[in-house]
């Protein structure tokens, strides 16, 4: 039978890539320190699927059908279409269809309904993890596409519910895989609203701490406070799903830092094994460790300190996109244009070969 390893969760800001130099020195190296550390409790879990839970940014879906949710059931998804993820190293990317079809079917027979697709593009919303988390081996991808986007979406109790649905179907898998998810989105960040640029750490540490919480109190949180964190806060569906497929009981946190070159609050958290941590708190984070594995090794993570009954937690991290009356082409394959906080390029779509307007939209 199939078993789940680990549920993971990470960001994935465009300018993680397309800024990744302009980030100041110490940001960056946590960063980048943050992404590998991941990756290696990956590598350390050996799954051989990865379910990633991630956002379309208008790579395969548009306002004339976009589903709420999208399972990849084909043998292969393609790389990123992005013009500046062109350097991301795989074109192609493998799926496992047996695993895939499995996980739509016990869905369908539940009493969820997603679309399916055998042929997927993974966009930076996807491939940015897996990039930076520096994967030896990069596992088997399973894409579910959770719309966070555009309304209406799913809603957030559902997105859990979402979540204990696939533990239960890979508990029920046939073949002995060992299989990973990763949640990837954000909490608070904005993007072509005038908001655009802040990062509510506030609302960012509140949500971290709720998801410590009976998940029924997370979700009634962020219902009544979403609305008013920027429209890339509804990433945080993301993370639900993963929350929920490792049974509520929240990630670790090996990193968080808002980045304003970024303009999120990246976030790096791991499920998992509980474990007795021992560690000191600085500036309101406690630092602890954990064992890595056979070698008997510990690896320093801060995790946010709550009650002493219970110190996990989870972190949150950036963005998505919601189009009203222009679109952000960062997530567009045609359009290689750079966009700053101060403003996004309009564009009309009449045809996949349509590019940017040379007119700047006031954020």
């Amino acid at each position: 039978m199939a078993s789940l390893v680990g549920a993971y969760a990470a960001s994935h800001g465009p300018l993680l890539i397309r800024e990744w130099q302009a980030i100041p020195d110490d940001q960056r190296r946590r960063v980048a320190t943050a992404f590998r550390e991941l990756g290696r409790m990956i590598s350390v879990a050996k799954p051989d699927v990865i379910v990633e839970i991630a956002p379309d940014h208008w790579s395969n879906f548009f306002l004339d059908n976009y589903p709420a949710v999208c399972l990849g059931v084909g043998e292969a998804s393609e790389g990123p279409p992005e013009p500046w993820m062109k350097e991301f190293p795989h074109r192609t990317i493998a799926g496992h269809p047996g695993l895939a079809m499995h996980l739509a079917d016990q869905a369908m027979r539940q009493g969820f309904e997603p679309a399916v697709s055998h042929r997927l593009k993974l966009d930076h919303g996807s491939c940015i993890p897996l990039w930076r988390m520096e994967l030896a081996r990069l596992p088997k991808i399973v894409p579910m596409l959770v719309n966070s986007i555009e309304p209406p979406m799913p809603s957030l109790g559902r997105c859990y519910q979402w979540g204990a649905l696939l533990r239960k179907a890979i508990d029920n898998y046939a073949e002995p895989l060992r299989v990973a998810i990763l949640g990837t989105g954000g909490l608070s960040h904005s993007i072509g609203e005038p908001t655009m640029g802040t990062i509510l750490e506030d609302f960012d540490r509140e949500t971290l701490r709720l998801f410590n919480r009976p998940h029924d109190e997370l979700v009634h949180f962020l219902e009544a406070k979403l609305p008013a964190s920027g429209n890339g806060s509804e990433e945080v569906r993301n993370w639900l799903v993963a929350h929920g497929a490792a049974g509520g009981r929240g990630f670790e946190l090996v990193d968080y830092l808002p980045v304003p070159t970024v303009i999120v609050g990246c976030g790096f958290g791991v499920g998992g094994a509980s474990g007795a941590s021992h560690g000191h708190r600085v500036d309101g984070w406690e630092l602890a460790s954990r064992d890595s594995g056979a070698s008997g090794n510990r690896t320093p993570l801060l995790r946010l300190a709550t009650s002493r009954r219970s110190r996990r937690t989870l972190l949150a991290c950036p963005p998505p996109i919601r189009a009203t009356t222009g679109f952000h082409p960062c997530a567009l394959k045609w359009c290689c244009r750079p966009w700053t906080p101060q403003g996004w390029r309009s564009w009309s779509r009449t045809s996949r070969e349509d590019s940017c307007s040379a007119g700047t939209r006031s954020a």
